[in-house]
């Protein structure tokens, strides 16, 4: 039976090489949101780090979510 495809979103912190979250989904603008909360719950808010994507459309949105 074919379900589809799916993605792995990975947060990797670039010292320790320790996943900080991942999301295992479709690319959706609603996968992307629940995986940078899990990034946000996982990061310092005051500490600023480095994003880098593959371009996904919905990365910037996803990335500026909840910042306001």
């Amino acid at each position: 039976m074919y379900l589809g495809d799916a993605w792995c979103f990975i947060g990797i912190e670039r010292h320790t090489k320790l996943i900080l979250a991942f999301e295992f989904a479709k690319r959706t603008e609603t996968s992307t949101n629940r995986f940078m909360a899990k990034i946000a719950t996982a990061t310092d808010p005051e500490v600023p780090f480095q994003l880098t994507t593959d371009g996904l459309a919905t990365y910037p949105s996803a990335a500026t979510w909840g910042s306001a």
